[in-house]
């Protein structure tokens, strides 16, 4: 991957609604999901960092407008209006990037000043 893939990878999920969506799509059964439940995730995620209700239709107009039509114009989802599904199409690039986000962390060392 060239630091200008990198560095495109890292913009398309820097939105932290659409590592949600690609973090739920490439963990589902046949790495596709409704539309109505993306939009019940993504409030459940935005819920647990705000204060006051979350507004679905707002977390809905996002999605169409926004989220889907950058991650489509990449070629990492489909989404098909006649039956409301969208689908991940897994790259390479986007797949290593979400990994090393979603793995742990090592452990500290303890420097004993020696």
């Amino acid at each position: 991957m060239t630091v200008r893939d990198l560095e495109s990878n890292l913009q398309l999920i820097a939105n932290p609604s659409r590592r949600e969506l690609l973090k739920q799509l490439r963990h589902a059964p046949s790495k596709q999901m409704q539309v109505n439940s993306i939009v019940d995730i993504l409030a459940q995620a935005e819920q647990s960092i705000e204060t006051e209700p979350v507004d679905r239709k707002r977390i809905a107009i996002r999605l169409f407008h926004v989220h889907l039509p950058k991650l489509m114009a990449h070629g990492i989802v489909e989404y098909d209006s006649n039956d409301g599904t969208v689908r991940y199409q897994p790259q390479d690039g986007i797949e290593e990037v979400l990994d090393a986000l979603s793995a742990p962390l090592p452990e500290p060392t303890v420097n004993s000043g020696r």
